[in-house]
């Protein structure tokens, strides 16, 4: 009876068997074994169903309204076949293999894989807080790392003289302030100072173009002579791409440095693998 009500008030709404699946959060599948009566809806999907088709949960269960003085008596005889009608599930959680019983419980992962609300929340806590361990890991990283590279620059600097005059103090300084607060930029990865630095380094890989050579000593003497020289034409592109990205990472990473350990502290979570 109820299979039937659904399938009629389907039609005159004019909805697929899709359509209407897609509205409750269950497959075509679900609404068909409905409508052919080899399983019946909850009671939470027949008042779903109620304000999908705009009318009352007695019109699909097929229960004639009777007009009596005492309005307790319908109530009853309402609240007894709900209760007469078996609990169905909608789906079931393909993480913990639970049935679901409400639609607002199914979160799709895929088009035929479907979780409850319960493990969506615990997968999305714990990646969260796997999240947070690794960026605070990185910030103590960025505690021992850097400055021990810092102090070998400062210490190149003194030894081989670099105090001696205004112009050299400053770039000894500032060099050991750059190189501090780049590599701290690039550990804690929150920041595009490590993407920026590897992007520019890649524009320095040139693909050489292929060499045509006659089989001969000459020939083969030339082509060994011309391949050295476009490998250290290469090379040397690829340095000068790497040095102009370390400088720039350098300068811009003493800007970007405050930012990025405050973000550190305040939004852990937000972190991406670049080193």
């Amino acid at each position: 009876m109820i299979g039937s009500n659904i399938k009629k008030l389907r039609v005159q709404q004019g909805m697929t068997q899709k359509n209407l699946a897609d509205k409750l959060f269950v497959s075509a599948q679900a609404v068909s074994r409905w409508e052919n009566n080899e399983v019946e809806p909850s009671v939470s999907t027949i008042l779903e169903l109620a304000k999908i088709f705009g009318v009352s949960t007695d019109e699909i269960m097929g229960i004639e309204s009777q007009k009596v003085d005492d309005d307790t008596e319908p109530l009853k005889e309402k609240e007894n076949t709900y209760h007469d009608i078996p609990r169905q599930f909608l789906a079931v959680c393909h993480n913990c293999n639970q049935p679901i019983y409400e639609s607002n419980e199914i979160v799709r992962k895929y088009d035929s894989v479907v979780w409850c609300k319960s493990c969506e929340t615990n997968r999305i806590t714990k990646e969260r807080n796997a999240r947070i361990d690794k960026s605070i890991k990185r910030r103590v990283k960025s505690f021992i790392i850097s400055p021990i590279l810092a102090g070998i620059w400062l210490w190149i600097a003194i030894s081989g003289g670099g105090f001696t005059d205004f112009e050299t103090v400053m770039l000894s300084i500032f060099g050991t302030i750059s190189i501090f607060t780049f590599t701290s930029c690039c550990l804690l990865a929150n920041n595009f100072i490590g993407e920026m630095t590897l992007t520019i380094m890649s524009w320095g890989f040139v693909k050489m173009p292929g060499l045509i050579f006659t089989l001969d000593l000459d020939g083969c003497l030339w082509f060994l002579t011309v391949k050295l020289g476009l490998f250290l034409l290469g090379m040397a592109i690829f340095l000068a791409f790497a040095l102009f990205a370390l400088i720039l990472g350098l300068i811009l990473s003493v800007f970007v440095y405050p930012f990025a350990i405050v973000k550190n502290y305040r939004r852990p979570d937000e972190i991406e693998d670049v080193f």
